[in-house]
């Protein structure tokens, strides 16, 4: 996205000036991902625009899950197995960027 914008400068007889109008490129656009319910008992639904692989990874930095065959930018993983405790959610999406949330397990 990019913005333009200009100052405008009010002098002590009221005289106005305007600046030169100037250029700003705002930086990537977040990714707008859900997972719930959270914290989760039996499934947890993860869902991001784009993406194309989803890894459950525990606390000891092990993978303890990955979804690849994704239908409507979603999935739903089955928690029932696992312990109770934080995992990190990473997706990676069409573009291979990265992005890693919290989930807990109850």
């Amino acid at each position: 996205t990019t913005l333009y914008y200009r100052i405008v400068g009010v002098d002590n007889d009221g005289k106005l000036s305007y600046s030169e109008v100037r250029q700003l490129a705002m930086g990537k656009e977040q990714l707008a991902i859900s997972i719930f319910p959270n914290p989760a008992k039996d499934v947890v639904n993860i869902s991001c625009r784009g993406m194309k692989q989803v890894r459950i990874i525990n606390s000891l930095g092990q993978q303890i899950t990955t979804g690849t065959n994704l239908s409507n930018n979603g999935i739903i993983i089955n928690t029932k197995n696992f312990s109770k405790g934080l995992y990190i959610v990473q997706i990676i999406t069409k573009n291979n960027e990265a992005k890693n949330e919290k989930l807990i397990v109850e």
